[in-house]
């Protein structure tokens, strides 16, 4: 014959249920105040490092939207220049969770490459360099190096560039790819001038 209190398997549930409620009183007021504070630090992130380098790049939103689910947050940016054409409205594709899912459209990309001023310009190889390495790293906040990690010999490739006068850098975008459309003349060490290409 036992000889335990028959009480105690009945009420152990409910006794777990009472220390884990005290648990989450003593945790939850430190947790939501460290979140709080790692909110209120992005935010700052945001406004006084993201986007005061998009604004230097051309790349600062003229509008935002936000949106949440329990499950997923939407952010939008729309940046937009005078006389360029929109982007559609993206289709949202739910990925799976835990993980940051990025969509952005061509548009915004050919926005970036008009950023660069090169439309009319006759630029050195070097010079060209010079423009994307400044552009991408105050973009990005940190040093970007597009050195070649060897320099070309003399009889190699075009040394001088005339970029079009209008879309002198476009992009297209297919099967995940990103394509670089160039339309420049070019000419090389040699002396000898090849018409602008595609």
């Amino acid at each position: 014959k036992g000889t335990g209190d028959p009480e105690v398997p009945r009420r152990q549930p409910e006794a777990e249920a009472i220390a884990r409620n005290k648990i989450a009183e003593r945790v939850t007021p430190e947790m939501n105040r460290e979140i709080n504070q790692a909110l209120a630090n992005a935010e700052q992130d945001i406004q006084n490092d993201l986007y005061v380098r998009l604004g230097k790049t051309g790349l600062y939103p003229q509008a935002t939207s936000l949106k949440t689910s329990d499950d997923y947050m939407w952010m939008n940016y729309r940046v937009w220049g005078g006389g360029e054409l929109a982007g559609d409205k993206l289709s949202y594709t739910r990925h799976q969770p835990g993980g940051v899912t990025i969509h952005v459209h061509e548009s915004y990309l050919n926005h970036m490459f008009d950023q660069l001023d090169l439309a009319g310009r006759t630029m050195s190889e070097t010079e060209v360099r010079q423009v994307l390495e400044d552009y991408f790293s105050t973009l990005m906040g940190r040093h970007v190096d597009f050195s070649a990690d060897q320099p070309p010999s003399p009889e190699e490739g075009p040394d001088i560039f005339t970029f079009a006068e209008r879309d002198p850098v476009r992009d297209d975008v297919e099967g995940g790819q990103i394509n670089l459309i160039i339309r420049a003349a070019f000419r090389q060490r040699n002396g000898e001038d090849i018409p602008q290409q595609v």
